[in-house]
Formats: structure tokens, C-alpha cells, sequence
């Protein structure tokens, strides 16, 4: 993470992330059933090189969204008993899988039993309305093949003292 003014790190910054499971599901929606579960969802905070690190499943995909994972970038919080106090939030965005790499993950095991149609970049809102391939994941291959697992990494660059109007 980066400060878009200064180019330097931004370290001590919580980094709060989100996504829906294999089959499009998110965690404490109503709508969903799924009110108080928590998972694949969680907070980190950046380091002293402004680093978070996660660790996940490769996000799913719903009706009329390509694949992705919420992001909130929070400055000058705290932790109190397990949540996130004081400070604010200087960007809500979205982070984007390659649409080539969708393609492949989606051909296993359990994301192939979602019979949604896959929506790619070019046809999500999200992405072709808010600078979707400024925030596209570099993802690569732990090993040779897919099963191995993946990575995959992005530099966000906040102005960490503005407050986003909410999306």
C-alpha cells in the first residue's frame, strides 16, 4: 500500500477484505441466510514495507458480476476486542481476478457445480465504471500446475486523508 500523494508506504493501515465463496455466496448477508457467519472476510494490518497479507479460496462468481474481492482501506484505526475503532476509511474498492484465470478456476471442483453464467470484465458494471483494470490482480501459479494454488498481488495507492463518499 501506498500513498497516492507521496508514493511511500503506508504502514500501520487496516487492510479489510471480502468475498463471496465458490458458488457466490457471501457471509452476513440476509439475503444469503447467512446473517452472523463470518467467513472469508477478515482485516489485516499493513507493515512497516506496506504489506498485508491474506490468505484465502479463490473468490466465486454471482449473477452479473465477474469474479472480485472487496476492499477497505482504513487509516489511523485501532483494534478494540476484535473490531476496528476510531480513524476512517480512505478507500472502498474492488479487486479483479484475469478474466483467463476465472475461466480455468472455474472448470474445478466446486466451482463447477455453479450454473450461473459467468460474467467477464468487459460485461460487469463495476469494472468497466470504476477503472476496473487499475485494480486487477497479478495472479500466478504456485507450482506447475493449478492445484498447487495461486497468488496474487496489487499495489493500492490511497490518498490516506480523504473519505470516500460510500458505494
Amino acid at each position: 500500500m501506498i500513498n497516492s500523494l507521496t508514493c511511500k508506504v503506508i504502514k500501520g493501515a487496516a487492510v479489510d477484505i471480502w468475498q463471496c465463496d465458490a458458488l457466490g455466496v457471501y457471509s452476513d448477508e440476509s439475503s444469503e441466510n447467512t446473517v452472523g457467519e463470518t467467513y472469508l472476510r477478515g482485516v489485516q494490518i499493513t507493515d512497516k514495507h506496506g504489506l498485508a497479507k491474506f490468505k484465502t479460496i479463490y473468490p466465486g462468481h454471482y449473477a452479473g458480476r465477474t469474479a472480485h474481492i472487496h476492499a477497505k482501506v482504513h487509516i489511523s484505526s485501532g483494534d478494540y476486542k476484535g473490531s476496528l475503532v476510531g480513524g476512517h476509511v480512505s478507500h472502498i474498492g474492488q479487486m479483479f481476478p484475469p478474466d483467463a484465470v476465472n475461466s480455468e478456476v472455474y472448470q474445478l471442483a466446486p466451482y463447477a457445480q455453479d450454473t450461473v453464467a459467468v460474467t467477464t470484465h468487459a460485461e460487469d458494471r463495476v469494472w468497466t465504471q470504476q477503472d476496473g483494470p487499475d485494480s486487477q490482480l497479478k495472479v500466478t501459479r504456485v507450482g506447475n500446475r493449478l492445484s498447487k494454488g495461486l497468488t496474487a498481488t496489487v499495489t493500492l495507492a490511497v490518498n490516506p486523508k480523504i473519505v470516500p463518499a460510500a458505494v
